[in-house]
């Protein structure tokens, strides 16, 4: 089973500690055989402002309580109560034992005492693949300035009208704004094709391709823009080949 990217943020107003973290962290994806991609922020703005302008904010965060210009506990509830982000797992890292109170309502995945140690980053990181392993993806988007997750095996395509995204799934649909492109970058290229300017489709919902449309599984039939269709075709040959 194909292998996904994990994205890991470090935010600490220590280089030292940042850097040292990140080491073990690329130390243990090698050893691994693991994709992981490192984020540091040396400030809890420069962290927000990740978090307010992408919704590809890191599904593991590294946060110092300690921070300089905030403390890391007003940007968990930032990020849980304001955010209504609950899937981002916050690894808190401090010199002092004494938060366990406050950090109660911010549910952190775990508490690591400074100086990290690379046995207590490998710690982190094996029980986090055992409960989300990389086999399962997830796409990230943002409404209202909330980042929300969907697994990427339950889309079955997305539409775009206008600056609108819309989501569709078995049983929903979700509308966020957004560009083509961005959704694109998230993607794995394989398991998702552009069919044409407004659409992207999941090939795994497939039901059935009639010359120049597919219909997917919930009854949806999406048209195959000129512009793509050689593209789509050949990957249908290469399918069909395996």
């Amino acid at each position: 089973m194909e292998k996904y990217k994990l994205k890991i943020g470090i935010c600490d107003d220590n280089s030292y500690v940042c850097s040292e973290i990140e080491k073990s962290v690329l130390q243990y994806a090698g050893e691994k055989g693991h994709s992981i991609e490192v984020d540091i922020m040396q400030s809890g703005a420069e962290l927000c402002e990740l978090l307010d302008h992408t919704a590809n904010a890191p599904q593991l965060l590294f946060l110092d309580i300690e921070l300089g210009d905030t403390t890391g506990i007003e940007v968990g509830n930032r990020i849980r109560k304001q955010m209504r982000n609950h899937m981002m797992q916050i690894v808190y890292i401090s010199y002092r034992r004494d938060y366990a109170e406050k950090l109660f309502k911010i549910r952190p995945f775990d508490f690591l005492v400074k100086p990290v140690s690379k046995d207590a980053v490998y710690e982190v990181l094996d029980t986090y693949l055992e409960i989300f392993p990389l086999e399962k993806v997830y796409f990230s988007y943002m409404v209202d300035r909330y980042i929300s997750y969907m697994a990427c095996d339950e889309i079955v395509y997305f539409e775009c009208h206008a600056k609108k995204i819309y989501m569709v799934t078995m049983s929903r649909t979700i509308c966020f704004y957004g560009k083509m492109k961005e959704v694109l970058d998230q993607l794995d290229p394989a398991n998702f094709w552009q069919v044409h300017y407004s659409y992207i489709i999941n090939r795994h919902y497939v039901r059935e391709f009639r010359r120049n449309e597919f219909e997917m599984e919930n009854g949806a039939v999406i048209g195959v823009s000129k512009k793509y269709k050689q593209e789509i075709l050949q990957k249908l040959l290469e399918i069909k080949g395996q």
